[in-house]
């Protein structure tokens, strides 16, 4: 799954560190009509919000956005979270950022 893929590569590359030493958990639920997955990484978490991604912005001045993201604290990638939320029916983060639950239904 696409948006599994996405958010566990996010998850080894930035919560990780890609440091092989470091865990990432992750569980997997699938009933007739669901499949649920949870990721936890190690990392302190990120505000994915702000500011938005250029791809979703709507304002003015939008094209800039990849470059003011570095400038306030945040990666200039983040197509991968787009596309997650893209093709999951649910994308559910904690408040700190570092665990997501995905919820794809089936039927």
């Amino acid at each position: 799954m696409l948006a599994f893929r996405e958010i566990l590569i996010n998850a080894m590359g930035q919560g990780g560190t890609a440091n092989r030493h470091k865990v990432v958990e992750v569980s997997a639920v699938r009933t007739e009509r669901t499949i649920v997955f949870y990721v936890r990484d190690p990392g302190t978490g990120s505000r994915r919000e702000t500011p938005a991604h250029a791809a979703v912005a709507k304002t003015a001045g939008s094209a800039h956005l990849d470059e003011q993201r570095p400038e306030a604290g945040v990666r200039p990638d983040g197509l991968g979270i787009l596309l997650a939320q893209g093709v999951v029916d649910e994308l559910i983060y904690s408040e700190t950022g570092h665990e997501v639950l995905m919820i794809k239904h089936t039927a």
